[in-house]
């Protein structure tokens, strides 16, 4: 995880005001940037207030929301949803949360970013939120003999093309996506496997065969080692920030871009 100090405007001039950063340190989550966008939807800058202190039900206290979740799970998560603000605006909002840590382990900071857009539809009216089967895809690689959560976003596209761009950079010998569901009207869930990268069916088929011959199955090989970066940010801010500015230009998703940001690594 890149650290509080790694992240400036200067990194991603073109989606800063779109971005907030919390600060974990003191306990209380408090906000080092509020940016300049999000001060005009909200109608204050509440950089250097808490996170407490935002109005419920508004756009900025969604987009921080399932804070809980990111601290639990140590991932970036993304989440999108049709929500009503307490003014009466009707939105349809994405936003991102990602962990910062000043020593790899301990989460000391959040990086976050939101956009959305006014939804006015005379037939539904205004402050309907219609029920609706939530939808999380969490993307896992293979590493050390366990599947492990390498990031967990709310749009299949989004996460098919991450999955896709990771199986090819041969860092990992496995990668899957798990769509988890949850219907917010019967409160019930499941999940299932939508992805799995060839090299993991090369290992299942192959597992599978010995296991028939009664041969004892040999772990997957380790993955190729990465080589050194030569920059803090890491692939999982690269990505945070590439969400946040396609947030902010209209939600075609550019993960192909990644390649080109991170010098082909």
């Amino acid at each position: 995880m890149p650290a509080v100090a790694d992240i400036s405007g200067a990194q991603m001039s073109d989606m800063w005001d779109y971005c907030f950063l919390l600060d974990l340190r003191d306990g209380s989550p408090r906000f080092l940037h509020f940016g300049a966008w999000h001060a005009e939807f909200y109608g204050k800058d509440m950089a250097g207030a808490s996170l407490a202190d935002l109005t419920k039900d508004t756009l900025a206290e969604r987009s921080a929301r399932y804070l809980d979740e990111v601290l639990a799970r140590r991932v970036p998560i993304t989440y999108g949803a049709e929500a009503v603000e307490p003014g009466g605006r009707k939105i349809l909002y994405r936003s991102i949360l990602m962990p910062l840590s000043e020593d790899g382990d301990k989460i000391t900071g959040i990086l976050g970013g939101s956009n959305c857009k006014l939804v006015v539809d005379p037939a539904v009216g205004w402050g309907l939120i219609i029920m609706a089967t939530l939808k999380l895809f969490e993307i896992h690689t293979f590493r050390n003999g366990s599947w492990k959560i390498d990031s967990v976003f709310d749009d299949r596209d989004l996460a098919l093309m991450e999955a896709d761009r990771i199986d090819r950079s041969n860092r990992y010998s496995a990668v899957r996506v798990i769509e988890e569901t949850f219907d917010e009207e019967t409160e019930k869930g499941g999940s299932r496997t939508i992805f799995r990268s060839t090299k993991a069916e090369r290992i299942n088929a192959a597992n599978k065969a010995r296991q028939s011959q009664g041969i004892k199955v040999a772990a997957p090989p380790p993955p190729a080692k990465p080589p050194k970066r030569k920059k803090s940010i890491t692939s999982q801010l690269i990505i945070g920030c590439i969400v946040m500015s396609v947030i902010a230009i209209g939600g075609i998703f550019l993960i192909d871009v990644l390649n080109s940001l991170t010098g082909g690594r």
